[in-house]
């Protein structure tokens, strides 16, 4: 009934092995029963799922395991706003949505590859692929236009997920860890770091 209302659907799923359970003192209810060797999830999340993709809304997954993004099959990752409109990447199906402030999908386009971040510095939007190269876009057709390979010193900075622009930077988590890079959005120079503990 909930969900009905709702504008945006967040369904967590995953599964935690009772041996985990023990160690931490942790039992999350729905959460235990899934195969830790595939990774499949547990039948009343997949049935949470498709009852969630049913109701024709956007669906955010947080996911305990990397599989359980398989389910969706628009699995969002990066977004950002450009005026009154929100662009809105998936993770693998290479297409970037615009959103209106209603969340409707006002228009789908196609690119190449996987989306992680995106951020928007006043005339193009910044996008990020997991890789070292963040590549500069079009804010009306997503067309790219240029892209710079982030580097620290000499060496590659990659994974470069959950993208902000701030001050002239690109801040960039590092995805599976705890840091943020400062990147300089002009040549791709990591300025600082941030170490959050």
């Amino acid at each position: 009934a909930a969900a009905d209302k709702a504008d945006v659907l967040v369904a967590v799923v995953g599964l935690t092995s009772d041996i985990e359970a023990e160690e931490t003192g942790v039992k999350v209810p729905g959460f235990s029963g899934g195969d830790k060797t595939t990774l499949d999830l547990p039948a009343d999340q997949l049935a949470m799922l498709e009852q969630a993709r049913a109701t024709g809304k956007p669906v955010k997954c947080v996911a305990f395991t990397a599989k359980a993004a398989q389910f969706l099959a628009q699995f969002a990752e990066g977004a950002t706003f450009v005026d009154d409109a929100i662009w809105l990447l998936t993770w693998r199906a290479g297409q970037a949505r615009i959103l209106d402030q209603d969340l409707q999908v006002q228009r789908v386009v196609r690119y190449a590859g996987e989306g992680w971040g995106l951020t928007y510095d006043g005339d193009t939007l910044i996008m990020s692929d997991g890789s070292n190269y963040l590549t500069r876009r079009d804010p009306d057709s997503f067309a790219a236009l240029s892209g710079i390979a982030v580097r620290d010193g000499d060496r590659p900075v990659t994974r470069l997920n959950e993208l902000e622009y701030a001050h002239g930077l690109v801040w960039a988590n590092v995805f599976g860890t705890q840091r943020i890079a400062a990147i300089a959005a002009h040549d791709g120079q990591v300025c600082a770091w941030l170490q959050l503990n």
